[in-house]
């Protein structure tokens, strides 16, 4: 399944910058931008998405969204998942396309 996820550069108060990615777009009045992507979640993940148009996926009888577990693994967008047992689980996600986007709000 193809989904779109979003991308943010936050500045951490070490002056650092961290990579954090979110299901939606965040808008904010500081007219930062951030990146769109189009990221590929894997079929074996029997991802679906709800009637609210939210991703999910599914491990055993478990379902959680995307907005759960999507992460940043170092620069990469990841996702991290326990299934019934407690095993933790993670899968980077494979981007097909990277689009610069304005967060901005206008009044």
């Amino acid at each position: 399944m193809t989904t779109k996820i979003y991308e943010y550069v936050n500045t951490t108060p070490s002056g650092s910058y961290k990579t954090i990615f979110k299901e939606k777009l965040i808008r904010d009045y500081d007219g930062r931008g951030c990146w769109e992507l189009e990221v590929e979640i894997p079929d074996w993940l029997n991802p679906y998405t709800t009637e609210l148009g939210e991703v999910c996926i599914t491990s055993g009888r478990w379902s959680y969204s995307l907005s759960e577990i999507l992460k940043a693994q170092g620069e990469k967008p990841a996702i991290a998942w326990c299934d019934e047992s407690g095993n933790k689980h993670d899968a980077i996600l494979k981007v097909k396309s990277r689009t610069a986007c304005s967060a901005a709000l206008y009044l």
